[in-house]
């Protein structure tokens, strides 16, 4: 099971302080590293990988927030991480997603993340791992990515809700309140039993998931926030 999440700034080599985005920013670096030296072996261990991935969400809590699409989908898939190269391999990339976002100086704060155009470079990087044979963590992130557009609409229509959102609450939310048509609920629903048959592990082994039925629903989750732009 994973490990808990840290709630103090502290690192595997002792406490330090991280106050300053610069810290933040090197300590994400330092992590990457370890990361890609993980899963660089041919068995990855949950009990080297699952601390290394607390580590990394700590970092995006203080770095992006919670409600970033980013912390969000790495919380989703470390909560529900199983072992295997294909979801730690997603973790490093997605890692290294964000480095790059705020190397580039697209942010004008360390802590804006949040408030960037993220959705298409994360279906982007749903496409690589399908074409490197990972289709399973890439029908996880399309999925992650759909919920997080859920969520913007639904904020965007200043609805509330109770509770944590997930694909299902928003969906009907955002029928019943006529943001979108019972097509479009239909539509959300079906995307939503790809995403759940490859999360909840409802298959014996990888090769029973199909990677055409992958494709067709990074496909449809672009589509869908085409039609439903935020």
């Amino acid at each position: 099971m994973p490990g808990e999440l840290q709630t103090d700034p502290s690192t595997r080599g002792g406490v330090v302080d991280m106050t300053e985005p610069e810290d933040l920013l090197t300590r994400m670096k330092a992590l990457l590293e370890e990361g890609e030296a993980l899963v660089e072996k041919s068995e990855i261990s949950p009990l080297a990988f699952l601390p290394w991935y607390d580590e990394v969400l700590h970092l995006l809590a203080l770095t992006v927030g919670t409600e970033n699409i980013y912390y969000e989908g790495m919380k989703h898939r470390h909560d529900h991480y199983k072992g295997g190269g294909g979801y730690a391999k997603l973790a490093v990339a997605m890692l290294a997603r964000v480095i790059g976002t705020l190397e580039r100086g697209e942010l004008t704060s360390i802590r804006n993340l949040a408030a960037s155009d993220v959705h298409g470079s994360l279906l982007e990087q749903a496409e690589y791992l399908l074409k490197e044979t990972y289709h399973v963590p890439a029908a996880s992130l399309a999925g992650a990515v759909l919920e997080n557009h859920l969520v913007k609409l639904a904020q965007k229509s200043n609805l509330t809700w109770k509770g944590y959102h997930t694909i299902g609450k928003m969906n009907d939310l955002l029928r019943d309140e006529g943001v979108y048509t019972e097509k479009d609920h239909s539509e959300v629903n079906s995307l939503q039993g790809t995403r759940d048959y490859v999360d909840h592990h409802e298959f014996e082994k990888t090769q029973d998931v199909n990677p055409e039925r992958v494709r067709l629903m990074i496909e449809r989750v672009r589509l869908f926030m085409d039609t439903h732009p935020l």
